[in-house]
C-alpha cells in the first residue's frame, strides 16, 4: 500500500480480507494487539516506518531510527507474555487521576474498529477534539461528566499537564509496554523509542511539561547539599578515607543501560600517573537534574542521602571482602533483560554466542592442531 500516514497503511493492512485469520475479526483486535501487529509489519519490512529522531536523555546525542525495526520481537514470536510488568493489562474498570488538576478519568477498551477515525486521520492535521473522537479515543468519564459533548469541551480546554498526562494515559492503556524499540547510545544509555512511533493523538501531543516544575538544577547548591549530606554518613557509618564527590559530566550508566544516580570504585591505583587513589563514591549532577524534572515530587534531599548512603553500603561491603548488593543488582538487570528478550530469545543468543566462541577458537588455534597433527604423523613414520 501507499500514500497515507504509517497507522493508516499498516491498519489497513490488517483489515484487509484474508490478513488476521477468524475466529478474530480485525476489526474486532484490541488497539492495543493492532499496534503491536502494526509495528511488526514495519520490523518485517511489510510497511515502511520512517525513522525518527530520538535524543539521548544522558547525553543529549541524537539518534535517528525505526523503534519497529529496534523491536525485540522474541517474546510476541514465543509467547512469552506474561512478565509481571511489561505485560500488566490495563485496569478499565478504575479511574485514574492526571494532571495538576486531578482531573478523574475513566477509559473503556477500544478495538481497531472503535478507533478507525483515529488512524484513518491525516496526523499532520490538528486533531479537533469533538464528540466522535471522544468516543474513538474511549473517554468515558472526566470527572462526574459523561456526555460526549462536554467531555470533548472539557479535554479541549485542559491545561498542558492535564493532557500531557492523559495521553501518558492513553497510551498506557492501547499500546504494550514492552513495545519500544531500543538502541544503545555510546554514553552506555539505553535510547527507546515507541514502536510504531506514529501516534494518534499527533496534532494535539504537546511536549511533557517539567513535572517538578524546576528547569534546572544549581549546581553550586546540589554541590553543597552533596558535601553536608556526605559528612553526616560518613562518620555515622565510620568510613573515614571514603571521598565523596560531584560528577559533572555525562554520568556513568549501569550494565542494563540506566543512568546512575551514583557509583563506587574502591582503592586502586591510576593507570596512567601511578599514584594510590582512594575509595571514591560519586554522584552524578545531571541525572539528579534528569529525575527533579521529570518525576513529580522527587525528593532532592532524600535522594542525595539514600544515593550516598547506598554507595557506602558497597565501600563497606568491598572492605569485608564480599559485595552481596553488587551482586542482586547485576542479577535484576540479567532478570529484566531476560524478561525484554525472552527466555528462549536468551538462550538461542547465547548458543549462537557459544558458537561463535568455538569457531574463533578454531580459526584462531587451528595451525597448532595442524601442526601437531604432522608431528604425530611423522613419530609414527619413523
Amino acid at each position: 500500500m501507499v500514500g497515507g500516514s504509517f497507522l493508516a497503511r499498516a491498519h489497513g493492512v490488517l483489515v484487509a480480507p484474508g490478513v488476521v485469520a477468524s475466529p478474530v475479526a480485525a476489526t474486532e483486535l484490541a488497539l492495543r494487539d493492532a499496534h503491536v501487529l502494526a509495528a511488526l509489519l514495519a520490523w518485517s519490512h511489510v510497511v515502511d516506518e520512517a525513522p525518527v529522531a530520538i535524543p539521548c536523555e544522558n547525553c543529549g546525542a541524537e539518534h535517528r531510527f525505526s523503534p519497529s525495526h529496534a523491536l525485540e520481537i522474541a517474546p510476541f514470536v514465543d509467547a512469552e507474555l506474561d512478565d509481571p510488568e511489561l505485560d500488566r493489562a490495563f485496569d478499565f474498570e478504575a479511574t485514574h487521576v492526571v494532571g495538576a488538576s486531578k482531573r478523574r478519568i475513566v477509559l473503556a477498551p477500544r478495538t481497531l474498529g472503535d478507533a478507525e477515525l483515529l488512524w484513518k486521520r491525516d496526523p499532520a492535521r490538528p486533531l479537533a477534539l469533538t464528540r466522535a473522537v471522544v468516543s474513538a479515543l474511549g473517554v468515558v468519564a472526566v470527572g462526574e461528566e459523561r456526555r460526549a459533548s462536554h467531555i470533548a469541551r472539557m479535554l479541549d480546554r485542559a491545561d498542558s499537564s492535564t493532557w500531557s498526562d492523559f495521553c501518558d494515559l492513553w497510551d498506557e492503556a492501547h499500546h504494550a509496554a514492552r513495545a519500544f524499540g531500543t538502541v544503545r547510545c555510546d554514553c552506555g544509555a539505553n535510547v527507546r523509542a515507541q514502536a510504531p512511533s506514529e501516534h494518534e493523538l499527533y496534532g494535539r501531543h504537546e511536549p511533557r511539561a517539567h513535572a517538578s516544575g524546576a528547569v534546572s538544577l544549581d549546581a553550586d547548591q546540589f554541590e553543597s547539599e552533596v558535601a553536608r549530606v556526605a559528612r553526616e554518613v560518613i562518620r555515622d557509618k565510620r568510613a573515614q578515607g571514603l571521598v565523596v564527590l560531584v560528577d559533572r559530566g555525562v554520568p556513568a550508566c549501569d550494565d542494563g543501560g540506566e543512568p546512575l544516580l551514583g557509583s563506587y570504585s574502591p582503592a586502586g591505583v591510576d593507570p596512567d600517573t601511578r599514584v594510590e587513589t582512594p575509595p571514591e563514591v560519586r554522584l552524578f549532577y545531571r541525572t539528579f537534574e534528569n529525575e527533579l524534572r521529570d518525576i513529580a515530587g522527587f525528593d532532592l534531599s532524600a535522594e542525595i542521602r539514600e544515593t550516598i548512603e547506598h554507595e557506602v553500603q558497597h565501600h563497606l561491603y568491598d572492605l569485608a571482602g564480599d559485595d552481596p548488593m553488587d551482586e542482586e543488582e547485576r542479577a535484576e538487570i540479567a532478570r529484566n533483560e531476560l524478561a525484554r528478550v525472552g527466555k528462549r530469545e536468551t538462550l538461542r543468543r547465547e548458543a549462537m554466542r557459544q558458537g561463535s566462541d568455538l569457531s574463533q577458537f578454531i580459526r584462531a588455534t587451528w595451525p597448532i592442531f595442524l601442526v601437531g597433527a604432522l608431528l604425530m604423523g611423522l613419530k609414527y613414520c619413523i
